[in-house]
Parts: structure tokens; sequence; C-alpha cells
């Protein structure tokens, strides 16, 4: 009797496995996808960081010792 039920709850654990599998690997591409236009955002915003930085240097007439300073 327990030989059958351990039986049971691997086969129901090993069709789990498999179902959680499928699920990931149908999310996958969505998710590559998603963290690509994540990435290409979060490098716009850096380089608009940058591109202002820039601007306020020059505002200010900031020297490359005091734009060092500044960035530390």
């Amino acid at each position: 009797m327990f030989n059958i039920i351990r039986k049971n709850r691997i086969s129901h654990l090993a069709n789990w496995k498999v179902s959680a599998i499928w699920r990931t690997y149908r999310w996958l591409p969505y998710f590559n996808e998603q963290k690509q236009k994540a990435e290409l955002i979060q490098n716009l915003i850096a380089q608009t960081d940058k591109e202002i930085d820039e601007m306020v240097y020059r505002l200010y007439e900031l020297t490359d010792e005091e734009k060092a300073i500044i960035s530390a």
C-alpha cells in the first residue's frame, strides 16, 4: 500500500515539474523581450543623466577638478 501511495506522489511531482517547466518555457520569450526593453530604457536614462550632468557643468563653468569632486 505504501509503495502505491509513494509511486502516485512521485508521479504527481513529476507531472507538476513538467508542467512548471512548460509554463516557464512558454513565458521565457516574453520575459526576454521585456528584459531587453527594460535594459534599453535603463541605458537611455543613464545617457540622459550624463547629458544633464554635462549641461550643468557647462552652465556653472566647472573645471575638470571640480567635476571629479562632484562625481566622486
